[in-house]
């Protein structure tokens, strides 16, 4: 039975003789009423705050519902993800590895084709090489051996134009008196002399049946050859040419002749500073010349060591040393 705090204000107690004190109970009556409405109320509070969080609670577990609905997803979503990526990358990586090794065969091939090419084209690069020196040394050793009949050619002719030249000069000695004035002079004899020799030197050598190239290296070795041997006869009759020495050319011979220097003994006995000294008081174009090597080539001129002479003269420019004297190999 529900009792509300009227009740309890307004009950009321039968009376009887010698009963209770009716202010007091009154009173009592009056506190328990105030102390119930009290327990009423929190009770109506408490089950409005028991409403509010069974809602609440309510909402939190559909929350969590959620959360938990959602994680499931979440953790789905996550394995599905990942299954499918590490296929897709199983898969990507066999399609790498596959095509890794198609290409590596391929590179393997095409290096083993280059290589193969490259020998071929080396191997024929050899032989062709091998081929050409061959070649080169024969016309090497034919030029050698022309070079060799040549000079020993040039020197015959030398020397028989020399007796030529002293005996004519003795029989001129001996009939200067009946000689008529339509005779040439001992230049134009001289002349004479010279376009026979080289008439005669072109009859007697025999260029070698090699290749058109060789021949034109052989005859400007010919004229070459005989120009020096031409000059070289012509000075023995007067003076002697001293601009066969590599460094000496037409002014500096002029310089030299006209401080008594024509022959080649001159330029031998004269010590190489004192002709540098000649060349300095000649002017600055003169004094950048080297004389240093002006006596040792007229000491094989004079000698007629003109072979030798030719190869001194090919490591020499301007009568200094400027490359090492060429080895030929045998």
């Amino acid at each position: 039975m529900k009792i509300t705090a009227l009740e309890i204000k307004q009950h009321e107690f039968e009376k009887t003789f010698r009963g209770y004190d009716i202010e007091e109970v009154d009173m009592f009556l009056s506190n328990m009423a105030q102390e119930w409405e009290k327990l009423t109320n929190e009770s109506k509070m408490l089950k409005m705050q028991l409403d509010i969080a069974e809602k609440e609670s309510s909402k939190l577990r559909e929350v969590e519902m959620t959360l938990i609905k959602t994680l499931r997803t979440a953790e789905d979503t996550s394995s599905r993800i990942t299954n499918q990526a590490q296929l897709e990358a199983d898969t990507v990586l066999d399609a790498a590895k596959l095509e890794s090794e198609t290409l590596l065969n391929e590179s393997k091939y095409q290096a083993e084709e280059i290589l193969k090419d490259a020998n071929q084209k080396a191997n024929e690069i050899i032989s062709t090489a091998k081929l050409e020196f061959s070649e080169m040394e024969s016309k090497f050793s034919n030029l050698e051996n022309y070079r060799s009949n040549l000079l020993s050619q040039l020197r015959h002719i030398a020397n028989t134009t020399l007796e030529m030249v002293d005996g004519q000069n003795h029989n001129n000695d001996l009939d200067v008196a009946y000689k008529p004035l339509a005779e040439p002079t001992f230049e134009e004899e001289d002349a004479i002399t010279t376009n026979n020799l080289e008439d005669e030197l072109l009859e007697n050598l025999e260029l070698p049946t090699s290749e058109e190239e060789s021949k034109d290296e052989e005859s400007e070795i010919v004229e070459t050859s005989f120009s020096s041997s031409a000059n070289s006869i012509h000075s023995q009759s007067k003076n002697d040419d001293l601009s066969i020495i590599e460094g000496i050319g037409p002014k500096i011979k002029e310089v030299l002749n006209s401080e008594g220097i024509n022959s080649f003994k001159d330029l031998i006995n004269i010590p190489a500073s004192q002709i540098k000294e000649l060349l300095v008081s000649a002017g600055p174009h003169f004094a950048m010349h080297d004389p240093s090597s002006w006596a040792q080539q007229a000491e094989l001129a004079e000698n007629g060591n003109w072979e030798e002479l030719e190869k001194l003269k090919d490591i020499l420019i301007a009568g200094r040393v400027v490359k090492e004297e060429p080895k030929i190999e045998a």
